[in-house]
């Protein structure tokens, strides 16, 4: 450890839910009921429509519905189980907040650049743990796909994979104090979650965000397991996309927190300066990862290309400002797994999950040496 980090402990949830929207509602309350401490995180006072773009909650709710079905049963049976209204539960208050300053790197290695022609997803997630769940959720809702991602205050998810060998992740796109283009929208983190619930490819995938009314500042990495990935860059609904795989040269794809699309580069004017040289580190590092490795790159280059500490990687300890590495993910697309660090690499180890198995509910006591930059 550092001399001048600052060690703090967290605790991580892995929760199975698996039923009818209700029921994994439900359940997720149940589980979250046990930790007092997270409560407040998950509810919030009543909805008050005044300043919106809604003209009612029922309004609010009905827009939601209509992008992902049964995302007003699932909130029911939340709220329900917490004992409160469904206008209490956090996720509908959260499309409100400002732009909050987050980070994260991600970047997916198609068959013509990794060594045993697999398809892989490398992420690690920089935030403070003050705004996250810190729960790794495994769902099942009957009529969907299964997916195993984090979730944002229990309904959404910020990234993850399902039984299909669709993977999706997302950047900031840290143009965060850019003017708010549509006020009728709801968080990137309900289009994560519709995405892996209903879409099995790429194309798919891609087809269906760039339908949806998504707030904030946002880059989306979609993967399957054909090898087909698109990075979608967005702002409040518009989006610019590019492609590879199946036929297209470029092997490899990835995002930081700044735009590179032609289309929206001249939205990083609202970047404020200390992320975006940030970002433009983890950008040269990236850059330079590929260069040096492709096309014979390899898993375990993968794992120590996340877990070390940046500028030679990409992890980062600067939790009280927003820039630390909550959790890191390796997907192995072809063969249907991930393995996940809950915490920074650098002090945490990798854990297995298997998608096509079961695993135990379980907590995990996490170590976050948290420095100043």
């Amino acid at each position: 450890m550092a001399e001048d980090a600052h060690m703090m402990k967290e605790t991580y949830r892995f929760i199975n839910l698996s039923g009818s929207h209700y029921e994994v509602g439900q359940k997720l309350g149940e589980r979250l009921r046990e930790h007092k401490r997270l409560i407040p995180h998950f509810i919030t006072g009543a909805f008050d429509a005044k300043g919106t773009a809604f003209e009612s909650f029922k309004d609010l709710q009905d827009f939601c519905e209509s992008y992902y079905s049964g995302f007003t049963e699932e909130t029911e049976g939340f709220s329900d189980s917490l004992g409160v209204r469904p206008e209490q539960v956090a996720f509908y208050h959260k499309y409100l907040a400002s732009r909050e300053r987050g980070a994260c790197s991600q970047f997916a290695v198609l068959p013509g650049a990794t060594e045993d022609g697999s398809v892989y997803v490398g992420r690690n997630y920089d935030m403070s743990p003050a705004q996250e769940d810190l729960c790794l959720l495994r769902t099942s809702v009957r009529g969907t796909h299964t997916h195993m991602g984090f979730s944002m205050q229990g309904l959404g998810r910020l990234d993850g994979m399902n039984t299909e060998g669709l993977v999706v992740t997302m950047t900031g796109g840290g143009a965060y104090e850019a003017p708010i283009l549509n006020r009728r929208a709801f968080m990137f983190t309900l289009a994560v979650r519709a995405l892996l619930d209903t879409c099995s490819s790429t194309d798919e995938a891609t087809d269906m965000l760039c339908e949806m009314p998504v707030y904030w500042s946002t880059i989306f990495l979609i993967v399957d397991r054909s090898g087909k990935a698109a990075l979608v860059e967005g702002i409040d609904s518009k989006y610019a996309a590019r492609y590879a795989g199946e036929g297209i040269q470029e092997p490899f794809f990835f995002s930081t927190n700044h735009y590179t699309h032609p289309q929206m580069v001249s939205y990083n004017k609202y970047i404020n300066e200390w992320l975006m040289s940030n970002s433009q580190t983890r950008h040269k590092t990236l850059t330079a990862f590929f260069e040096r490795n492709a096309p014979q790159i390899t898993k375990e280059q993968i794992f120590t290309l996340l877990k070390t500490e940046m500028p030679d990687g990409l992890c980062a300890h600067y939790y009280s400002e927003f820039f630390g590495t909550l959790w890191s993910m390796v997907f192995d697309v072809t063969r249907g797994c991930a393995d996940v660090c809950f915490g920074p690499p650098t002090h945490n180890p990798y854990r297995h999950f298997d998608m096509r198995k079961s695993f135990h509910d379980e907590e995990y006591e996490v170590l976050l040496p948290d420095k100043k930059s």
